[in-house]
């Protein structure tokens, strides 16, 4: 168990900040939903609210966090429900790179609607978010993300973790900030990610993580490899009594 109160702190301040930043990046974008639907109305809206456009690179910063909150739930869980958070766990890391996308999006965006021709940069920045691969990546990013936060809330409730209203609050609080991306739906995402998140904080302050266990193989060769350059005992190396040893006794 991580017992030392440093390290539950940094896993209750880790989960805090995905939760206010992923919601509230959504709550606080210039164009949230696409702007309009072209890349220059994201960028002019982005030139038009230039606090709310710093404020979102701000907290997408927090929201880069998101796989490492998803791994230390899973791993909260992981004691009841083995398989289910170890696939949670991993496909955080699909939902991970895919908020690295959108971060990029973000930041082209932003440095976009500071260029004297806003056009021409727009027809960047859709070029980029056009392409098939970049599309596919962001598909698979977003369906690995629900999956990851289902299977995470099916874990907790049958690792009797946390309640299940807030092992439901984490499904709920990812769609509601992603697809349907709006001011009054970024505040419920974060409302939502608050209480789920929060519960399993509450957890961690109080019990501490799970330590992952440590194969036996692993364990063995640990504690039975001997350094070739220990000397040898004197027992050991004391010859044996010969033959004329014992006539001359």
């Amino acid at each position: 168990m991580l017992t030392r109160v440093s390290g539950r702190v940094l896993a209750v301040v880790c989960l805090v900040i995905v939760a206010v930043c992923y919601g509230m990046s959504v709550a606080v974008h210039p164009a949230p939903g696409g702007g309009g639907g072209s890349a220059l109305a994201t960028v002019e809206n982005f030139a038009v609210h230039p606090g709310r456009a710093n404020a979102l690179l701000v907290l997408d910063l927090g929201a880069l966090l998101l796989p490492v909150a998803i791994g230390l739930v899973a791993l909260l869980a992981r004691p009841g429900a083995r398989a289910l958070s170890t696939w949670a766990g991993l496909l955080g890391t699909v939902v991970g790179g895919a908020t690295g996308v959108l971060v990029a999006i973000d930041i082209m965006c932003a440095a976009a609607a500071h260029t004297a021709d806003r056009e021409a940069a727009a027809e960047v920045v859709a070029a980029f978010f056009e392409r098939p691969v970049v599309i596919v990546y962001l598909a698979v990013g977003v369906a690995g993300g629900l999956a990851a936060f289902v299977l995470l809330a099916i874990a907790l409730i049958r690792a009797k973790v946390v309640a299940w209203p807030f092992a439901v609050a984490f499904p709920l609080g990812f769609v509601v900030g992603g697809p349907f991306a709006a001011p009054v739906t970024g505040v419920i995402s974060t409302g939502l990610l608050l209480a789920g998140f929060g519960a399993c904080a509450a957890c961690i302050l109080r019990s501490g993580l799970p330590a992952v266990p440590v194969p036996a193989t692993a364990a063995t060769t640990t504690t039975t490899t001997v350094p070739a350059s220990m000397p040898t005992p004197a027992r050991a190396t004391k010859a044996a009594p010969g033959p004329g040893t014992a006539q001359q006794q």
